[in-house]
């Protein structure tokens, strides 16, 4: 997988790695008063591993309800340039996604993400709009009964404000999702984004 990223971005890395050595050979000189840095212009890899547990919770009362089966996901992503956490992200749900289409190769059907995700909205307007969109399209194009539910992308009902989880109550880091496949059109066990309201 890494290799096929390397592989269809490699005009960008080359170009980047151009600006890096000329960066560094202004320092060398002294044309520079700071050594440059070097960022891969793409996501290659977790810079923090993702933890994995798996959880099997007894249902209902009555024997008609299957156990909620579920791998829990706790992640604590990059803290870097808004652009290196938003690919790191967008990596990390969209591989959950695809576990879950491919539920039959998977070891447990849903997925619940909970973590530290980074994700700031300098620009509330901008930032939250594109987080919204991303999450609420995630499962465009997948079967039908795929869900990806992210609820504190909607004011919960008995609060006015959307919900924040840093000191001065102005950002987002926080997440919960949920990812399921939801094969008898019931939805029993996981909340779908209708229901957040």
């Amino acid at each position: 997988k890494v290799t096929d990223i390397l592989m269809n971005h490699l005009d960008e890395i080359v170009e980047e790695k151009e600006k890096y050595d000329q960066k560094m050979a202004d320092y060398n000189a002294g044309r520079r008063k700071t050594k440059p840095s070097f960022s891969v212009p793409t996501f290659l890899s977790f810079i923090r591993s993702p933890f994995c547990a798996s959880f099997t919770i007894k249902g209902k009362d009555d024997a008609s309800h299957k156990p909620y089966q579920f791998m829990a996901i706790n992640a604590h992503l990059i803290f870097g340039t808004s652009s290196d956490r938003w690919r790191e992200f967008e990596a990390l749900v969209n591989w959950i996604r695809d576990r879950v289409v491919q539920q039959d190769k998977m070891y447990y059907p849903n997925y619940v993400l909970l973590g530290d995700l980074n994700l700031d909205y300098d620009n509330p307007g901008r930032d939250f709009a594109k987080m919204e969109s991303l999450m609420k399209g995630i499962d465009v194009g997948t079967p039908d009964e795929i869900h990806v539910n992210f609820p504190f992308l909607d004011v919960h009902p008995n609060e006015s404000e959307h919900f924040t989880s840093n000191v001065k109550l102005s950002q987002r880091y926080d997440q919960i999702g949920l990812f399921f496949r939801d094969t008898d059109g019931e939805c029993v066990g996981f909340p779908t984004h209708a229901e957040n309201k």
